[in-house]
């Protein structure tokens, strides 16, 4: 039975026509000259030179047929489901290269005293030819089992590495998937509560709302946006918070950053805005403050804590969303420093790299 071959295993082999070609009559050459072989060459003229050719030949033969022999090893071995050490890998190449190696080469040098030489043979030479040609061939058979073993392991790494990046970004689709419909539920909470205390402020409600909600729907999927954009949609935001609480929240956000190279994921500061407000008590004799800063690594935004007049229900997709995000996105995790008076939380920005 054929079996296939896996479409990695022809993307490994490694590109060697070039160096075959120029390193065999070197490896030939050399090994006729440390065996003692060349010293039996005849003297001078065409057969001196048809005998190098010839232990060139032999080298080119020996290492093109190791080629071979390490391929079809690996082929054989990649076809089946057996999953081999790399221990016994090496092993397995190492002897059925010096099994092919020995005795050809041993041949082979037969065969050039038979015709170089008149038939007269070098015991010892062709012995340490056979030797040397047989440890060079060990040398290659681990030096090409070496590359492939590194080549798989990056394969293997890149395949892991895109597994997970599939897996982050099926996560962070996951916790994009909750942002609109936690801001949709928010909205349309604020809404009732002004349809039922103030008539007038619901309509400026709806008509702001619709503006920000088209950064939302811009926004919301995507990883980061700069971050004068995310300033910006904090101080829309922080309009329709004022039409709910009116005075009785003041939020202070900075200017734009000179430059928009900084970036944060989206949504982030208006879902701490948000947090802050249900959490918190506010009126017009003790309002609340809200105080937006720009860090040097991450925005701040700080309140003082008061008690909220009754218990918010909580459906854990506010600031544990965020901190998700965030760890995906930029690779940093929010931070919440609190104490009892005060809440601190730090949104980690992402720089682009130097």
């Amino acid at each position: 039975m054929n079996r296939a071959r896996p479409l990695e295993n022809s993307a490994l082999r490694v590109n060697d026509g070039v160096a075959i070609l120029l390193a065999s009559p070197l490896i030939g050459i050399a090994v006729g000259w440390a065996s003692g072989v060349l010293r039996d060459a005849p003297i001078g003229g065409a057969m001196y030179w048809l005998s190098l050719l010839f232990l060139s030949a032999i080298a080119y033969l020996l290492w093109c047929g190791n080629r071979f022999i390490f391929y079809w090893v690996r082929d054989r071995r990649h076809g089946g489901s057996e999953v081999v050490s790399p221990q016994r890998r090496i092993l397995t190449v190492i002897a059925m290269a010096a099994t092919f190696s020995a005795p050809t080469a041993y041949i082979a040098h037969h065969a050039w005293y038979w015709i170089f030489t008149n038939g007269g043979t070098n015991a010892a030479a062709i012995h340490a030819a056979t030797a040397l040609v047989t440890l060079t061939s060990l040398f290659f058979a681990h030096a090409y089992e070496a590359i492939h073993l590194a080549r798989e392991q990056a394969l293997q790494r890149r395949s892991i590495d895109e597994m997970q990046q599939q897996r982050l970004e099926g996560e962070v689709r996951a916790l994009e998937g909750h942002l609109d419909p936690h801001f949709i539920y928010n909205a349309l909470c604020s809404l009732g509560f002004l349809i039922e205390t103030n008539r007038g402020r619901a309509g400026d409600y709806v008509s702001r709302l619709s503006s920000v909600y088209a950064y939302v729907t811009k926004n919301y999927t995507a990883r980061l946006v700069g971050i004068n954009e995310e300033l910006a949609f904090a101080r829309a935001f922080t309009e329709l918070l004022k039409l709910r609480h009116g005075d009785a929240i003041q939020v202070f956000i900075p200017d734009n950053l000179p430059t928009e190279a900084c970036s944060i994921v989206p949504m982030s500061i208006q879902i701490a805005l948000e947090n802050a407000a249900k959490h918190n008590d506010s009126s017009l004799d003790h309002p609340l403050s809200i105080e937006v800063r720009i860090a040097t690594d991450d925005v701040e935004v700080f309140n003082r804590k008061s008690r909220p007049l009754a218990p918010h229900e909580s459906h854990g997709v506010g600031l544990p969303n965020l901190s998700s995000r965030c760890q995906l996105c930029v690779g940093r995790d929010i931070a919440i420093i609190e104490t009892n008076d005060t809440f601190l939380l730090r949104i980690p920005i992402a720089r682009p790299e130097v």
